[in-house]
């Protein structure tokens, strides 16, 4: 064991966090511990209407209730972003008043001990943080902690658990989803519909969560549950997949605990983006998201949290974070998973905390990591609601004798994240070149070492190709640099190599003779003659091979070397005036690779007028990534700065998520001096694009743009953004505003700021 402590591990993660950089922010998403809470919420009736069109929710949250102890005449809900329009008791109004969060309530007589009784609140709100739109008018609640009290008045606290019917008036096109079971689907109007859903297991509240918007629904039995998967419409996602993963984790976590799913459905919601949520699970709803990398890994870890997050919740976040996030690694080691793979570019720190005791999870002493494991059965069995990381941590004490914090976990840093899954670059271990001794009747093969342990003894089969036959032979070579002189017949046509014990893809070929190259163009087999053809680029100071490669053009049907004999011509043209033609015809050619090839042929030629058109061309109406990469790559090699600018501009009226507008920009602003690329930059900060673009574009206008009162007069305007992250790292302009500009601006921006990472960035800025 290290002497590393759980305590300095999260340390380490509040250290590093680029984005929650006053470790308080932590505390602001703390519950109450045991609250006063003298009465009991047992069901609650909810009749809201969600517009997504004005981000508005409003109707009657209808709690039954009664009181714990007697005497009690005053209740309190919390309503943050909440107008109160009305309460009444037992039918009749009573007195109400809001002092900051909490929303007070008075009632004529004392709440009954012995029966049930009915507090109904009218309310409506438009809350900055409670909920989230997306650019496809997608509206959805927020399920951090404390975000529900932003769009509902409610004791807003783990140990409250209540049952739930609720109906819906939604657009008559959209579609809304809850906790439980649909039951029901009315038409109000032609502009509206009413949808009814039934929560019959007791759930916390602060499981709670709804989303409306355009989805497409998949679902099937899972024993006594429904599972259902429900896909924004404009999300590529394989749905079938994600619903017979989420069927079959949730059996394995049901096996593996010995207990039953504890809630009465499972509704997995995809979405593009869940935004800065830290909190992605509620009780039978999981958030998945497109943009947040590996969505299988993400349902892995929702599902395991409806045991362990919701079933079982804590009122710390801090106790979350550490508790809780290890127990769903636990508990996917016990069912023999690893999840790693997940994306967390926001630095969501809950998700962070995952990722590393997913990363370092073998650094816990192998004996104690089994008791962990075997101790989630009788844990989730023996305890049930609010609990604390310590009713985990003195379980694992009385087995172990061990303390917790003395245990090493967390040696890796959370900036070594980055490259967990990045897949390591496949460097060649040796090139190939190729030399003939025709008098002698020798062939000179050069082995020269490029990468790993240039002392291992590689073996290759060299192919020696006759008129009439075919042998092979077996070398071996090592070292930094060997050389291996063979006997070939007088025959010889040409020569090929095949692995034995070397894998090819790491070997790189070299020049070999043309007379063998050209001979090669004429096997029967596609890779020979696609490998002649690429190696013929070695030989560019002989301009008369370019009538070989034609005739070879001519004749040939395959596209793959077709595409390779385009490349090396290329090679040869290098961008000669009246030579472009050929490469400009294949731009829409059929295969991809006969485009790609042409494609790159022409950033060779720079000082031909036409040829940067026919490119922006191609760039603008590209199909695919590949071809589009490619295309940009050239446009940029041979375009003066307008036809780039005009290129950016063509993209923005036609990118649907302004991915491949901000890669054209990114190289564009640094050779701009007119300030246009600077324009374009700010219309990709629409809402209309997809948040991973919108962050880019903010990071560029920070870097290029450095004018102080632009940012004066931005932060105001981005204040007002929906995404916090936006709000957040636009807080990074603050350092070229003058002294006496910046507190004035920041304390503007802290008296509208609803999300406490974003207020804790204001704070740090104004201490910094």
């Amino acid at each position: 064991m290290t002497s590393n402590s759980i305590v300095k591990l999260f340390s380490l993660f509040i250290l590093t966090l680029t984005l929650v950089q006053d470790c308080d922010v932590l505390s602001d998403f703390d519950y109450e511990v045991q609250p006063n809470l003298p009465y009991s919420f047992n069901h609650l009736d909810l009749d809201l209407t969600l517009s997504p069109d004005d981000q508005t929710v409003k109707g009657v949250a209808t709690y039954t209730l009664n009181a714990k102890v007697p005497n009690q005449t005053e209740l309190i809900l919390y309503a943050s972003e909440v107008e109160i329009d009305g309460v009444t008791f037992d039918g009749a109004e009573v007195e109400h008043r809001v002092s900051g969060d909490s929303l007070i309530i008075t009632t004529a007589e004392a709440i009954t001990t012995t029966s049930e009784q009915a507090l109904a609140v009218t309310f409506q709100s438009r809350p900055a943080y409670g909920t989230h739109l997306d650019r496809h008018q997608t509206f959805w609640s927020n399920m951090n902690p404390k975000a529900l009290r932003s769009w509902l008045p409610v004791y807003d606290h783990p140990r409250v658990e209540l049952t739930v019917d609720a109906a819906f008036t939604i657009p008559a096109d959209q579609d809304v989803i809850f906790n439980g079971q649909m039951t029901n689907e009315d038409v109000v109007s032609t502009d509206q519909k009413e949808v009814r859903w039934q929560v019959d297991t007791a759930i916390p509240v602060t499981g709670l969560g709804f989303a409306v918007g355009s989805f497409s629904t998949t679902e099937a039995q899972s024993g006594v549950h429904k599972v259902r998967v429900y896909k924004q419409a404009q999300v590529d996602a394989d749905v079938d997949a994600l619903l017979a993963q989420a069927i079959s984790e949730k059996k394995a976590v049901e096996s593996a605990l010995t207990f039953e799913y504890p809630w009465e459905a499972l509704n997995i919601v995809v979405l593009e983006d869940t935004y800065w949520d830290e909190v992605t699970e509620g009780a039978g709803l999981v958030f998945v998201s497109a943009l947040r990398g590996n969505m299988e890994a993400q349902l892995q870890r929702g599902i395991a949290g409806q045991w362990f997050g919701q079933y079982h919740r804590m009122e710390l976040f801090q106790d979350r974070i550490e508790g809780m996030e290890l127990v769903k690694v636990a508990l996917n080691r016990a069912m023999n998973q690893d999840a790693v793979g997940l994306t967390n570019p926001d630095s969501v720190t809950s998700l962070l905390a995952y990722e590393l005791y997913n990363y370092d999870y073998e650094s816990i002493d192998e004996y104690y990591r089994e008791v962990i494991e075997q101790s989630l059965s009788t844990l989730i069995s023996t305890e049930k609601g609010v609990v604390t990381f310590d009713t985990y941590a003195s379980y694992w004490y009385d087995k172990t004798g061990l303390n917790w914090q003395g245990l090493g976990l967390g040696d890796q840093a959370p900036d070594q994240l980055d490259s967990l899954t990045a897949e390591a670059d496949e460097l060649a271990d040796y090139g190939i070149s190729l030399e003939m001794d025709e008098v002698n009747g020798k062939a000179i093969v050069y082995f020269e070492h490029i990468d790993s342990n240039a002392e291992t003894l590689h073996a290759v089969n060299m192919n020696i190709y006759t008129f009439d036959d075919t042998t092979s032979k077996e070398i071996t070579f090592t070292g930094e640099l060997d050389t291996v002189v063979v006997d070939v017949p007088l025959s010889l046509e040409y020569i090929t190599f095949d692995t034995q014990g070397t894998d090819l893809d790491k070997v790189e070929f070299g020049r070999f003779p043309v007379m063998m190259l050209l001979s090669q163009l004429r096997s029967n087999e596609v890779a020979d003659r696609r490998l002649a053809a690429s190696l013929l680029s070695y030989h560019t100071e002989n301009p008369d091979l370019q009538l070989a490669i034609q005739d070879a053009l001519d004749r040939e049907e395959n596209e793959e070397v077709i595409a390779a004999l385009l490349e090396t011509l290329g090679e040869f043209t290098a961008g000669a005036t009246g030579t472009e033609q050929q490469f400009v015809n294949e731009l829409n050619n059929e295969s991809e690779a006969i485009q790609l090839a042409s494609i790159k042929a022409l950033a060779n030629y720079v000082d031909d007028e036409s040829v940067p058109y026919s490119l922006q061309s191609k760039v603008v109406r590209a199909q695919n990534e590949t071809v589009f990469e490619a295309a940009k790559k050239s446009l940029l090699a041979v375009a003066d700065l307008d036809l780039k600018l005009s290129t950016v501009s063509q993209l923005i009226r036609t990118d649907t998520t302004g991915a491949r507008s901000i890669a054209m920009l990114e190289v564009v602003l640094a050779q701009d001096t007119t300030g246009q690329a600077i324009e374009l930059t700010e219309q990709l900060m629409g809402n209309e694009f997809i948040s991973t673009v919108r962050l880019q574009a903010l990071d560029l206008l920070l870097e290029f743009q450095t004018d102080a009162s632009y940012w004066a007069e931005m932060l105001v305007e981005l204040s007002n953004d929906r995404d916090p992250r936006i709000r957040y790292r636009a807080l990074n302009a603050t350092r070229y505003l003058s002294e006496g500009d910046k507190a004035p601006v920041l304390e503007a921006l802290r008296m509208r700021e609803s999300d406490p990472r974003v207020r804790a960035g204001i704070n740090s800025s104004l201490e910094y």
